[in-house]
């Protein structure tokens, strides 16, 4: 009988020490991105500002930038940081070439998404903003001609826009890096009182 009690004892102690291994890892892998110094935001802010897209370098082998990069696609990226004043994304995309927007905040977080089957006539016109910024937008909305651009609320203040251009082949590189670029971002202008 003192057998018995002494396995599950042990039985008792190895489980007791599964359950908090899996506990640390878990809360562990959960936390990283929070405490990550380095994260997307922090390298992108480094390369980009926030009137222009900036051109992120072809992926290569061990020296990506963000993860699962493909290098099939041109990517670039504009910083938004909307304390005072919206951020204002513009497009005219003829082609019928693949572009994705994919709306981030801070953290890495999508908050909205499109393709450019979503444009209006090959027409793209969004503002990230505050719902502050938002209300003020919507008061001074024209009833009979209401405004056309598509009005985002950023969950935070600061973030960035991942712009995707598709190449079909490499030698379409060059193409697509110019369909990246040529989405226009910048801070809208305020008007001062």
């Amino acid at each position: 009988m003192i057998w018995m009690n002494r396995f599950f004892a042990v039985l008792l102690y190895g489980l007791a020490i599964l359950f908090v291994a899996g506990l640390v890892h878990i809360v562990s892998i959960l936390i990283m991105p929070r405490l990550a110094p380095h994260d997307a935001f922090a390298r992108f802010a480094v390369l980009a500002t926030p009137k222009q897209p900036f051109l992120l370098p072809q992926p290569l082998p061990g020296h990506e930038i963000t993860p699962f990069e493909d290098p099939a696609v041109a990517e670039a990226v504009c910083m938004f940081d909307i304390t005072q004043a919206p951020f204002h994304v513009g497009a005219n995309l003829g082609e019928d070439a693949l572009v994705t927007l994919s709306f981030r905040s801070r953290t890495g977080k999508v908050f909205y998404s499109m393709t450019d089957k979503a444009s209006v006539h090959g027409k793209i016109d969004i503002s990230v903003m505050t719902e502050p910024q938002l209300e003020a937008a919507q008061a001074n909305d024209d009833e009979d001609n209401p405004s056309q651009e598509l009005r985002l609320v950023a969950p935070q203040m600061q973030g960035f826009l991942l712009i995707s251009a598709l190449a079909a082949h490499p030698s379409e590189r060059a193409a697509a890096e110019a369909r990246a670029l040529s989405i226009e971002c910048a801070p809208e202008t305020v008007a001062q009182d």
